[in-house]
């Protein structure tokens, strides 16, 4: 997701669209606002120069939301399929492990060596816009 050419075209939108934004706040999320939303979330938090505990502490907020559903439909293809390793796939879409957020930090970092340099060098993010969204955002 954030090394292939089109994901990382598309990461490179999304991100511009947000730091580039006349009004805040701007809405962003993706079908169960996990994946794609939270490598989103991840960067934008980067380029605000949030650190990597809290960016991980805030993706892991996303179980607490999710949690019930997910438990729902883990009981629900119990009993109707009576299929524990489907309710398990089920149970797993909704819910996110650090391990997950860390593959992608990881592979950023084995090309581009920093989260910042993939801002930057993939993403086309100046320092200049950086600082023109800290300012919008924090101020």
């Amino acid at each position: 997701m954030v090394t292939d050419e089109y994901s990382v075209s598309q990461l490179k939108n999304i991100v511009h669209e947000i730091v580039n934004s006349k009004t805040y706040p701007v809405f962003f999320h993706c079908t169960a606002g996990k994946d794609r939303t939270g490598v989103v979330a991840m960067l934008l938090l980067n380029i605000l120069d949030v650190d990597e505990k809290t960016i991980m502490s805030n993706y892991l907020e996303i179980n607490k939301k999710h949690k019930p559903k997910a438990n729902l439909f883990y009981v629900l293809i119990n009993i109707l399929m009576w299929n524990k390793e489907l309710a398990k796939k089920a149970r797993s879409y909704y819910m996110v492990h650090e391990s997950y957020l860390e593959t992608a930090i990881a592979a950023i970092k084995e090309t581009y060596g920093t989260i910042d340099n993939y801002i930057k060098e993939a993403l086309g993010v100046t320092d200049e816009m950086k600082q023109a969204f800290k300012n919008k955002v924090l101020a």
